[in-house]
């Protein structure tokens, strides 16, 4: 493969950026920069979302692949900076990167078990994804009051923990002896 050169028309440029792997794109940079942005960086960008979108919602590489309607490989692809998605699947990526970003207010406990609970319409998270559905904050607001709910449960002692008959009494609102 030729090496770019200053010379080089910016449109052979990216006529050669198109074809070559992301891995070996760092040498076009410099002459991409100008009119086009930082074609290089996408794939970096599209690994950072997908690593956001592991973390604050809990989405396995299945559910990613299932999200965008591509196979698992070509979303670890996407991760190791291999390839990047298509240009019709940027703006999927750029919504779903909005959604992390609002489901990370929400500080959601467990996010992996939480996709996959129906919430407001009976539909989980993971499915509307699948769907190509829009996630409103009422259905994040949704899987935060389940989560605070589990976290609730999870907190209580469980069996055998005896509590006081004044506090029995209290909670049922009568008088002790």
């Amino acid at each position: 493969m030729s090496r770019p050169s200053a010379s080089m028309p910016l449109r052979h440029a990216l006529a050669k950026a198109r074809f070559t792997p992301v891995r070996e794109m760092a040498e076009y940079v410099p002459l991409l920069q100008g009119e086009t942005g930082t074609i290089a960086n996408e794939a970096r960008d599209a690994s950072r979302v997908l690593a956001a979108l592991r973390e604050s919602l809990g989405l396995s590489i299945t559910g990613l692949a299932r999200a965008f309607d591509v196979s698992r490989p070509t979303i670890y692809a996407w991760m190791k900076g291999e390839t990047e998605p298509r240009s019709e699947l940027w703006l999927r990526l750029r919504e779903m990167e909005q959604l992390a970003s609002r489901a990370q207010r929400y500080s959601l406990s467990r996010p992996a078990r939480l996709v996959r609970r129906p919430a407001l319409d009976g539909t989980s998270l993971l499915e509307r994804l699948q769907a190509g559905q829009e996630i409103g904050e009422e259905h994040l607001q949704a899987l935060a009051d389940l989560s605070r709910d589990e976290e609730t449960k999870r907190a209580k002692p469980r069996g055998g923990a005896e509590r006081p008959a004044e506090d029995v009494a209290a909670e049922y609102g009568r008088p002790t002896g």
